[in-house]
């Protein structure tokens, strides 16, 4: 075999283009197939192995050709075809450096054929391996592969992996696979895909509209630096280009929670009527309260004061900031009425959940009593009954010290305003 590939000088150059062409090929092979359809891990593995291989293999043959051109016809003769010849010491010494060579050759194949591929190592480090795993049949790796694309800081081969997200999605009839894969475009979309998340809007499951909706909003968002130009994009009302579909959509479906997270950044009186709608619809309190509490003590309170009655404790400790939040005066006097009642009761860490797991804490754990000193301590003008109330609270030694303390400091905050307010 080696006589027939290295003989003379035109059939090692002969055997290295062929073998050159062979790597090519495959080099180009194995880059579409780690791209588009491989689907384990060993598979990957093997395929490599396969690669590393050939280009060891090109690499010997290319630095037995350059070898010859460098130390000559006898060297080749003793050290590759293994002929016995005499004049040993003429090229005796050449061993290092044809080792040299070798080295030098492969690892510049290796190089060149990395290029070749688009740099498959950089690829596969970074996407390709969960890229393989939107291939899988088992649904659940497609989600975790999903997962770990969106937590890829580099962004170096993000229109590869949109594409074949979408792809995924088309594809698939699992709806959990579906919402993952519109949720993975929350924050990895741009406007070139704003025709696949309005497509995704149709669909007839909800959590699937649901994303869809919100990743629309954020996506056209996302495009605007300045709050100025986020009103004149008209992003903060309902004249928003796109109100109308996401709106009939999530109608269509029942208003899941991301639909009213979306409708609540441009059509705030469309989200009271929705909450007035759904109002005893206690799996949503924890989003219907923290919307609330951005809004008007008219429009608020009555919903409030309907979820604080009808709601769990965790509902009463939301609509407690809430009440402080708004500033609320009939707030003030529901959460006075209960305060001996709830004073020691602990409120817990509340979230607003989604896909990530990156939770939005809308509640911190503390103690009720002490949520409802901050949403008193919030209110304007305290009326007598109310500063009496926080005076006497202080001194009574009967309550724990925190909330002594704290009902000290805000009686004698509102006590000093309202004597500066009387001198004037």
């Amino acid at each position: 075999m080696k006589n027939l590939l290295f003989k003379t000088k035109i059939s090692s150059l002969i055997s290295f283009l062929i073998s050159f062409g062979v790597v090519w090929g495959y080099t180009i092979w194995i880059t579409t197939s780690i791209r588009d359809s491989t689907n384990s891990i060993s598979t990957y593995f093997f395929m490599m192995l396969g690669w590393f291989f050939l280009i060891f293999v090109v690499g010997a043959i290319f630095s037995v050709f350059i070898g010859e051109i460098i130390f000559g016809r006898n060297w080749k003769n003793e050290y590759i075809l293994d002929k016995k010849i005499e004049e040993q010491k003429v090229f005796k010494d050449f061993r290092v450096y044809y080792r040299i060579v070798l080295v030098i050759s492969i690892g510049s194949f290796i190089i060149i054929f990395n290029k070749i591929s688009g740099d498959v190592f950089d690829f596969y480090n970074k996407v390709g391996l969960h890229l393989s795993q939107l291939n899988y049949k088992d649904d659940s790796k497609k989600i975790e592969a999903i997962k770990s694309l969106y937590l890829r800081i580099d962004e170096s081969y993000i229109d590869i992996t949109k594409d074949r997200i979408k792809k995924v999605i088309k594809n698939t009839t699992n709806k959990d696979v579906k919402a993952w894969g519109v949720w993975y475009f929350r924050d990895k979309g741009d406007k070139t895909d704003l025709p696949f998340i309005v497509e995704m809007l149709t669909e007839k499951n909800d959590e699937v509209v649901g994303e869809a909706a919100l990743a629309l909003y954020l996506t056209i968002l996302k495009q605007y630096k300045t709050e100025e130009e986020k009103i004149l994009n008209n992003l903060m009302n309902p004249k928003f280009e796109y109100a109308d579909i996401i709106t009939r959509e999530c109608e269509r479906v029942g208003f899941p929670q991301n639909c009213i997270q979306a409708i609540a950044y441009f059509d705030g009186a469309k989200i009271y009527k929705i909450i007035q709608e759904r109002v005893d619809n206690k799996e949503l309190y924890p989003v219907f309260v923290w919307l609330l509490g951005n809004s008007s003590t008219d429009v608020a309170d009555p919903l409030l004061k309907h979820i604080y009655e009808n709601g769990t404790i965790e509902d009463k400790c939301l609509v407690t900031i809430a009440f402080g939040k708004t500033k609320s005066l009939k707030g003030e006097k529901i959460l006075l009425a209960d305060f001996e009642k709830y004073k020691d009761t602990q409120c817990p860490t509340i979230k607003i959940e989604n896909r990530a797991a990156d939770s939005h804490i809308i509640a911190k754990p503390e103690k009720m009593g002490l949520k409802i000193l901050d949403a008193i301590d919030r209110v304007e003008s305290l009326e007598f009954s109310t500063r009496k109330f926080l005076y006497d609270l202080s001194q009574n030694k009967s309550v724990s010290y925190d909330l002594r303390n704290k009902a000290s400091v805000i009686y004698e905050k509102h006590e000093f305003k309202f004597k500066s307010k009387k001198s004037r």
